[in-house]
Parts: structure tokens; C-alpha cells; sequence
């Protein structure tokens, strides 16, 4: 069994990544900054943690082969904050290089360029609120230079990485920041 030190040597020497050596279930933060993008997909309005995300992911899932210009290996889930309310609206979407015939029951948005703090989520998606409580009440908190911009969305990048219910499973999460 290596001692923590033999651990942190592991992981400066570069030998092996944090997250492995440690267990954890989050990388990151590494920062930034991404231009404007434009996504097309369907949308819920709730508040997190009773929305069925998975439904509506299940029907863009169905659907998403209707949307033109996608830009494809990769989806996003969007969280769009609702001013002074405790809901949100959720988007599971694709990017788009261009706007064009827009699917029934599907809406397009636009994500403004932004500095963000990107962090990888590691392990199943039933452990995605565990990444969430380190990041806002962990490392928002301690990390003393940046703040969560509370206007604006917060972004989740799924890419061929994620498997819903394997450990080794991977999607990236970006904090809008400043």
C-alpha cells in the first residue's frame, strides 16, 4: 500500500493522473476561455432534481438526427439559470454550424463567449451531484480568485468518454466564471 507521499510523487512525476491516485471523482479545474456556439435541442423547465433529464435525453436521443449542421461526436446538457426563481431550464442539445429548419419541439440557443473553469466528472452519472457539491461548496468556496458568473449557464460535455453507469466513465462540466 504506497504511502500519501509515494501518491503525490506519482502524480508530479506525472506517472499517474490525480484522479486515479487519489480516487476521486472529479479533475480540474482547468481554465478557458470558449467562443460563442449555437445548439439546437429539446428543453425542460424544473427544478434540478425533479426534472426527468434522462426522459428528455431519451427523446432528443430519438430525435436528434433531424437537426441539420450538427456538429457531430459529442452533446451537450445545458443548465439555464431562470432569474429570481429556483427553476431552471434544461437543454439536451447539439452544436450547430449553422441554424437551419429547426426540428418540431426543439429551440436553439446561443452560449456567448465566456471564460470558464472546466472540470471532468469520473464515474457513473448517479455520482454527477457529488462532482456538483465539490465544486460549489468545495471549490468555489476555498479557491479564493473566482466566482460563478450566476446569470449565465452552466454547461455538461458528453462526448464517446461517457458511459452512463461505468466507473470509468467521463463528461466534462463548465462553470461560467470571472
Amino acid at each position: 500500500m504506497p504511502t500519501n507521499l509515494e501518491k503525490v510523487h506519482a502524480v508530479l512525476t506525472g506517472i499517474k493522473e490525480i484522479s486515479d491516485v487519489f480516487n476521486l471523482q472529479v479533475r480540474g479545474p482547468i481554465f478557458i476561455e470558449k467562443p460563442a456556439f449555437t445548439v439546437v435541442g429539446m428543453a425542460m423547465t424544473g427544478e434540478i432534481g425533479k426534472m426527468n433529464i434522462l426522459g428528455l435525453w431519451e427523446k432528443f436521443n430519438k430525435l436528434d438526427w433531424k437537426i441539420k449542421n450538427p456538429i457531430t461526436g459529442y452533446s451537450w446538457g445545458i443548465a439555464f439559470p431562470i432569474q429570481d426563481s429556483p427553476e431552471q431550464e434544461y437543454l439536451a442539445c447539439t452544436e450547430v454550424s449553422k441554424v437551419e429548419d429547426i426540428p418540431d419541439n426543439m429551440i436553439v440557443r446561443k452560449i456567448h463567449g465566456q471564460k470558464w473553469a472546466k472540470f471532468t466528472h469520473i464515474g457513473p452519472i448517479a455520482k454527477f451531484g457529488d462532482t456538483m457539491t465539490y465544486i460549489f461548496e468545495k471549490w468555489l468556496k476555498e479557491n479564493g480568485k473566482y466566482t460563478i458568473i450566476t446569470s449565465l449557464p452552466i454547461l455538461e460535455y458528453y462526448d464517446g468518454r461517457f458511459h452512463p453507469t461505468s466507473q470509468n466513465s467521463e463528461f466534462d462540466v463548465y462553470i461560467p466564471i470571472k
